[in-house]
């Protein structure tokens, strides 16, 4: 793997990015997904809003067995690509998909969309990032992806000033070799702006008669078989636990140990730039002016989007537990953020700079590898991190192929629970 590589692997140069903290505390009773008032939240924008059940669909369907159902809860990437590889097999189960607020509301739709394939991670990783690069380009074609290319990726060092100003070099903005020294990461990189790609994926769900629920789901036990109820019953042969740093929720249901914290990071998106913005994806060395290690995504609209700010709050399961989608962003950090990027980018950074600031938590284990296991008749698939839209579809394949007891396509034997025992 190329030496900048190591950047995004699981031994990462940035651990506040890619590690949790593994002295957070833990604690806290389970709600088991449970939320306030599911009904006053809109289910999103695409045609999601014309699919909530009435009350009377959602229970057991008479003569249905339950091996005939199968039950994703979690509307983020990981969920949706379940159901679409589910119905890609062609399996003929009833899919019923659970989403207590709306479809790719956290992480899943406000993550930078970088996809890293062969050359990225490390040798447990690697499989999952060759298998969701292959499948993002398929997806890209398949789904007709306005957003998804190939792009060149960069390491950026800064000099003894750490300031920069951009140059004109064949009509791109580069950053000032003077000012930096960038290096090539040598390594298969590709980007897809999120949203786009989860909503695509659950209109085709949708299309293809996959049931949508919004709602509050219980999980519970009857005749030694696990179900969910999401205001009224729905027994499942086969239930999907997709729902990031929330899965922690079922530690006490389950019987096992999950830990895990939810890394509450940052991120900006920048419009409405004066300039055209060079397709080249840079990650920047720590500065200690800001305490940012920024990263930039420009994207194919002329957008940028920029994580990376620094200080993520790791929030252990009771907080976890006690939050929604939405996390509190790093406001304070703004100025000094837009500041640093009108140097580094060059095009154009200032008030007339339409900009959105966000946050959202990364589920991310002790180990910082991703959790794919069966427990009885359910499977767990969390625990992403950074890594959450490569290995989406990735793991959402692997998990249809668990529940059509199929061999999986690469060993999941690292990802299993029993290594937290």
């Amino acid at each position: 793997m190329d030496d900048a590589a190591q950047h995004y692997s699981r031994a990462a140069a940035h651990p506040a990015f890619c590690r949790p903290n593994s002295s957070a505390p833990r604690g806290g009773v389970a709600n088991l997904l449970a939320v306030t008032n599911p009904q006053a939240l809109s289910p999103g924008t695409t045609a999601s809003s014309n699919h909530q059940l009435p009350r009377q669909l959602m229970k057991k369907k008479q003569n249905e067995n339950m091996e005939d159902v199968v039950v994703v809860v979690g509307g983020g990437i990981v969920g949706i690509s379940t159901c679409y590889y589910l119905l890609k097999q062609g399996r003929k189960k009833r899919l019923i998909l659970v989403e207590r607020e709306k479809i790719a509301c956290a992480a899943s739709g406000k993550a930078g969309g970088l996809i890293g394939g062969v050359g990225w991670g490390d040798e447990i990783t690697e499989p999952l990032h060759e298998k969701g690069f292959q499948l993002h380009k398929e997806l890209a074609t398949d789904l007709e992806l306005k957003s998804y290319r190939e792009i060149s990726t960069y390491q950026v060092m800064f000099r003894k000033n750490n300031r920069f100003k951009g140059e004109e070099e064949g009509g791109a903005r580069l950053l000032d070799r003077k000012e930096t020294k960038i290096n090539a990461i040598q390594a298969q990189t590709a980007q897809v702006t999120p949203l786009e790609l989860c909503e695509k994926m659950f209109a085709y769900c949708v299309e293809k008669g996959v049931e949508v629920v919004y709602g509050e789901a219980q999980l519970e036990k009857r005749n030694g078989e696990f179900v969910v109820n999401v205001n009224g019953e729905i027994f499942a042969g086969m239930c999907v636990l997709a729902t990031g740093p929330w899965a922690i929720e079922a530690e006490d249901w389950l019987g096992v140990s999950m830990p895990m914290v939810g890394i509450a990071s940052s991120s900006m998106i920048l419009r409405n730039l004066d300039a055209k913005v060079d397709a080249k994806v840079c990650f920047c060395q720590q500065d200690a002016k800001t305490e940012t290690h920024l990263e930039i995504y420009p994207r194919p609209d002329n957008s940028i989007y920029v994580c990376g700010m620094g200080g993520s709050p790791h929030l252990d399961k009771e907080d976890i537990v006690k939050t929604r989608a939405e996390t509190v962003p790093r406001s304070s950090k703004a100025p000094r953020v837009l500041g640093l990027l009108e140097r580094v980018t060059a095009v154009g950074v200032d008030s007339s700079t339409e900009f959105v600031l966000q946050s959202c938590m990364r589920p991310c284990a002790d180990d910082a590898l991703p959790i794919i296991d069966k427990i009885g008749n359910v499977v767990v698939a969390t625990g992403l991190n950074c890594w959450g839209i490569t290995w989406g579809p990735a793991v959402g394949c692997l998990v249809s192929e668990m529940i059509g007891e199929k061999k999986t396509s690469i060993n999941i034997s690292p990802f299993s629970l029993g290594r937290f025992s």
